[in-house]
């Protein structure tokens, strides 16, 4: 009888049929799509041609059978949807919790998921890693099956049939009275210890750095990068008090590391960037207090 599915294909000449001579790629792959339906009778092939056709035109879908592998998912998820539009640390910190993801549950597709695959992530991860690491995955997964949704390509998020994780809460220890003063003095004096990383003892000026960087983490509360990324410009007069106006903070990337342009990062040198704060918030005026009981 002959090939009776009729199809559009953007390699047609365009105007030959009067169809859309393109359809958008496949959300799943990226590829370009086929529009095709068949059946023994030409007219019924026609009918779910058109009918399928008008579903494209309504809705800008194109229905399939199969739908992607999670891994694969995963993989277009971080490098379309999170990549840009997140900092370069944060972003292997996402690449982490999917590869446990994928490690897990990775072989399946994203229309046959279901609770028990969600629950399998957090009792795989709990065996021998933190139920915070657990609760990072199912949040990441989370995220990119709403936005698989959005993409058509799965529906309703099967996570939200699923409690997260349970997290137990580690105990903070806080230092007494007289130990962070006492931590500073202690690292003010003597040599240092030799170390394969540091083979040499630490002299006069490292011991009077190392003094410094303890006082100003009690003393102003800044994180280890935004101390280190500390310059003259920084250090301002805001109306008659003397402070630190936290502009920065050093982070170390490693090369090949892709840094999107709106994060403003300058090289210091090599590994080593200079980059806003870790938040809005982050960039602060912190008032000189350089006591530490």
């Amino acid at each position: 009888m002959g090939d009776t599915t009729p199809h559009i294909d953007d390699e047609r000449p365009e105007g030959l049929l009067a169809f859309p001579p393109r359809t958008a790629p496949d959300p799943a792959t990226g590829k370009r799509r086929r529009l095709d339906k068949s059946d023994r009778i030409r007219s019924e092939a026609r009918r779910k041609f058109d009918e399928a056709l008008a579903e494209y035109e309504r809705t800008g879908r194109v229905r399939t059978n199969r739908s992607p592998l999670l891994r694969d998912w995963l993989d277009r998820w971080l490098e379309e949807y999170k990549r840009p539009n997140i900092k370069p640390r944060v972003y292997e910190t996402y690449r982490s919790d999917c590869r446990n993801i994928a490690d897990t549950i990775g072989d399946v597709r994203l229309q046959d998921l279901e609770p028990r695959h969600v629950r399998g992530i957090g009792n795989t991860i709990m065996r021998d890693r933190s139920g915070k690491t657990a609760l990072n995955a199912y949040i990441r997964l989370r995220i990119a099956l709403t936005d698989a949704a959005r993409e058509g390509l799965v529906e309703p998020n099967v996570c939200d049939r699923c409690d997260p994780p349970r997290v137990s809460a580690n105990p903070t220890t806080i230092l007494e009275a007289g130990q962070p003063a006492a931590l500073i003095e202690a690292t003010g004096r003597g040599p240092g210890e030799r170390s394969a990383r540091h083979p040499w003892p630490d002299d006069a000026e490292d011991r009077r750095m190392w003094a410094l960087m303890w006082r100003l983490a009690f003393g102003t509360g800044m994180r280890q990068g935004e101390r280190f990324a500390v310059t003259p410009s920084e250090l301002v007069v805001s109306n008659g008090v003397h402070g630190i106006m936290v502009m920065h903070e050093l982070q170390r990337y490693k090369a090949g590391t892709v840094i999107p342009s709106w994060l403003h990062a300058a090289r210091v040198r090599g590994e080593v960037w200079m980059v806003p704060p870790k938040s809005r918030k982050g960039v602060r005026f912190i008032p000189s207090r350089m006591t530490c009981a």
